[in-house]
């Protein structure tokens, strides 16, 4: 009876062995077994990529013209959209009003010069006081200055376009009355350069300098490339949404061109950076320019984050978590995560 209680207690230890031997085994199996994969190396070269962006066209300067004094509007000479020249009458007050004031203002600086005149001679004769003759004096000098001030507004009476330009809007008609500084016609000087302000951040902003070229694209006009140039780089950013308004101008004027067509820029740099390159099948994942890659280390694979700068050839020249990167997975990533165990074959 002992000897077949010691002979089942064998048998079932030796199963038991058995069994965990068989399962250590598969487990063994399972833990080396890894993923082929193919890699390549990733290539460092210098690029020149040029810096996408938009934004709307203005005027280089624009402004406001507007009648110095109060009237009513008698003549408008130019319509919306319309060029002028330096020095072309715009618009004209109703002139009756104002040659009244001249008139008036004549009529008492010739009283006052005839009074003084006779002062004088009173003076002279020894008829008057002194305080009396400085007073006939003062309303001279008073009445003088009346004079000069109704011709000064006289000659203000009229806009005339301070340099060749564009009228951009017309903001009041003929008959209407305006207040002294009342805008009438918003003007562009087109001696001025158009231009585009453009929105940079600051990984952006550090790679251009003023003076490097660029190419603008108008909805407006879609087959016509304008070329530009970076005319202006501001120290610091906008605090409202923390990018540089970078001032893009163009290099010539168009009479084409308007102000608020929406554009899409391009900016070239005028000095290369260096970015790793790698095919593009080594893209796994993909958010906009984001995505991921894998690369060997240790006979894993290493997720890494990078950032697509531009489209090469069938390459993407990337940045991100690049420092280390020496190669990277281009076959077998469809089956791959972070830490996956891998063996590069040829």
């Amino acid at each position: 009876m002992k000897t077949n209680l010691f002979i089942t207690a064998a048998l079932l230890s030796a199963f038991l062995v058995g069994c965990g031997q068989s399962e250590n085994k598969q487990e063994t199996a399972k833990a080396v077994e890894k993923i082929p994969v193919r890699v390549v190396r990733v290539a460092k070269k210098k690029l020149l990529i040029p810096i996408e962006s938009q934004g709307k066209l203005t005027a280089g300067l624009e402004s406001s013209l507007s009648f110095k004094i109060s009237g009513v509007i008698d003549k408008v000479y130019v319509n919306e959209g319309q060029s002028v020249k330096k020095g072309q009458t715009l618009a004209t007050l109703d002139m009756a009003e104002i040659n009244a004031q001249v008139k008036q203002a004549q009529a008492a600086f010739d009283k006052a010069e005839r009074d003084q005149a006779r002062m004088k001679n009173l003076h002279q004769d020894k008829v008057i006081t002194l305080e009396a003759l400085q007073n006939s004096e003062t309303a001279f000098e008073v009445a003088n200055s009346n004079l000069e001030i109704a011709n000064f507004n006289k000659r203000y009476a009229v806009i005339t376009a301070p340099s060749a330009g564009h009228i951009l809007s017309l903001k009041a008609e003929e008959n209407e009355i305006v207040n002294p500084g009342t805008p009438v016609f918003e003007f562009a000087n087109t001696q001025q350069l158009w231009m585009i302000k453009v929105g940079l951040v600051d990984r952006e902003v550090v790679k251009i300098l003023p003076g490097d070229s660029a190419v603008v694209y108008f909805d407006a006009l879609p087959t016509t490339q304008f070329k530009a140039f970076v005319s202006l780089i501001p120290n610091a950013p906008n605090p409202i949404n923390g990018t540089y308004e970078v001032e893009i101008s163009l290099n010539d004027y168009d009479r084409r061109l308007r102000t608020g067509f929406y554009s899409k820029v391009k900016i070239y740099p005028s000095q290369t950076d260096e970015y790793s390159v790698v095919p593009l099948i080594a893209l796994v994942e993909g958010d906009g320019r984001d995505g991921i890659i894998y690369s060997p280390s240790g006979g894993k694979a290493v997720r890494r984050k990078v950032h697509v700068e531009e489209f090469v050839g069938g390459e993407l020249a990337i940045t991100g978590d690049v420092d280390s990167l020496d190669y990277v997975i281009t076959e077998g990533v469809e089956d791959l995560t972070s830490n996956s165990q891998i063996e590069i074959v040829q």
